[in-house]
Parts: structure tokens; sequence; C-alpha cells
């Protein structure tokens, strides 16, 4: 047994409920089925790398008008990435 196992192990004699269901408003009506589905992780990928993409640019954007000094490479490198969850995700759905 991993170290994962011997704390899920203990926590679970500790507190016997702790790994039960989900909580009840991440269930659907059926009580087995999750908030969005199957398609739960593809939304959240395209949700994060949409918020890289806006928040860099927007981060970019303000520091022109302000003048204030930040890294553009690491800024540029991050609406990068996010570019590619976001189509990632994007791709995932439509699939």
């Amino acid at each position: 047994m991993n170290s994962h196992g011997v704390v899920i192990a203990w926590l679970h004699s500790v507190r016997p409920g702790f790994f039960g269901p989900l909580p009840g408003h991440l269930l659907g009506q059926d009580g087995g089925t999750l908030l969005l589905g199957e398609d739960f992780f593809p939304w959240i990928i395209l949700a994060f790398g949409a918020a890289m993409v806006v928040g860099n640019g927007l981060a970019l954007i303000r520091s022109s008008r302000d003048g204030t000094i930040i890294p553009v490479g690491r800024a540029l490198a991050f609406m990068a990435f996010g570019l590619l969850a976001a189509v990632w995700g994007l791709a995932s759905l439509l699939r």
C-alpha cells in the first residue's frame, strides 16, 4: 500500500463517512450523474484555458495603458498555453 492508501485508510477509520457520496447539489435528479455529465472535464479545461487567455490578454492591455512593467514573455507563453487548452477542451466537446 502506498502512502496515499495509508492516508485514505486512516481517514476512513477516523471519519467513516468521509469518502461518502457527492453532495446533493452536484448530483442530478437520478442521484448518480455529475453536474455536467460526461462532459465535465472538457468544460473545465475549456474554461481554464479561456480564462488564461483573457486574463493575460487584459494584463497586457492594462500594462500598455498604465505604463507598468510586466513580464511580457511569460504572459504570451501563458496565453499560448491557455489557447491550446481551450482548443483542446472545445475539440473534446465537439467530437
